[in-house]
């Protein structure tokens, strides 16, 4: 069975897609170093270069696809990392994503406790955060790392996504972010415990499964 990156390559040429079902039985080889090189890059620089192969009308021969597809993107990202540069040298903005200024990362108000914000009208006692990776390049990059990392290595990540999460208002405290989600009336949940139980609930609370 094909992997996801060469399930995107299908997606854009239905042909190859068949031509693949064949070969991943008589070219397994084949199919394992070409799954591997595409697995380097993100799935937008993979895509973008499937678009512009469909609009350029290059023909290519389905064996050689995946590598024209791979130098595609590879160029790809190198023309943004260039642009950056090029920024730079302006002194002009210098960051590609505005979202999470190039880190890859998007802090957000920790998911589990904005629902039981919202469940009980009442404040936390802690004002939880979390982190997601980007929706753009780099933060898809991460992610494929982490999916290719070694199951003991590989971290509880997910993107981020506008309709579930809150971003963290940068220059604001959490708490007033907590309180706007209520309209400003809420009572602050008194929990038992001192610092450090406060501490070992926000470490077993951060811990959770998106």
């Amino acid at each position: 069975m094909a992997g996801e990156k060469l399930r995107i390559l299908g997606s854009y040429f239905p042909d190859f897609a068949e031509w693949l079902k064949k070969s991943a039985q008589l070219a397994p080889d084949y199919v394992r170093l070409v799954e591997k090189r595409l697995d380097e890059l993100p799935d937008t620089a993979i895509r973008k270069a499937c678009e512009k192969l469909l609009l350029d009308g290059d023909i290519v021969r389905w064996q050689k696809l995946p590598m024209a597809i791979y130098a595609l993107a590879k160029r790809y990202l190198t023309r943004i990392e260039a642009a950056k540069w090029k920024a730079v040298a302006d002194g002009t903005e210098t960051d590609a994503c505005r979202l999470c200024h190039d880190t890859g990362y998007v802090n957000i108000l920790h998911p589990e406790t904005v629902a039981e914000t919202l469940r009980t009208r009442q404040l936390p006692a802690f004002p939880y955060e979390a982190v997601v990776t980007c929706t753009c390049v780099k933060g898809q990059l991460i992610l494929e790392r982490n999916r290719m990392a070694p199951p003991d290595r590989r971290r509880n990540l997910c993107p981020y996504d506008e309709h579930r999460h809150i971003l963290r208002e940068i220059g604001t405290l959490p708490m007033p972010q907590y309180r706007s989600l209520l309209g400003g009336e809420a009572m602050i949940v008194r929990r038992k415990g001192g610092p450090k139980e406060i501490v070992q609930e926000l470490a077993r609370q951060t811990r959770i499964e998106f």
